[in-house]
């Protein structure tokens, strides 16, 4: 009877052994998650100003666009307007 309880005992503390293993192990992968969800962080807090900056500025830039556009057809429309009163001269 004695045997089989050490034979039972030594089987439970292997067991304990893989679970402890296996506990650190996942710890250290948690460890690591984090403090690459960290670093991450802290690459996004770094870019995303940058990024808020371009799109004010490609909304700048749309605008300016818009606004040559609208003076180009508005000079087209006083070209033609201007041609049309020279070829009736």
């Amino acid at each position: 009877m004695e045997t089989e309880q050490d034979t039972d005992d030594a089987y439970i503390e292997k067991l304990q052994g893989e679970c402890d293993e296996e506990i650190s192990r996942l710890e250290q992968e948690i460890k690591d998650a984090i403090a690459r969800s960290k670093e991450l962080q802290a690459d996004l807090d770094e870019k995303i100003p940058i990024r808020d900056e371009k799109v004010r500025l490609l909304a700048d830039k749309n605008e300016f666009k818009e606004l040559i556009n609208n003076k180009i057809a508005e000079l087209d429309a006083k070209k033609i307007t201007r041609d049309q009163e020279w070829a009736a001269e």
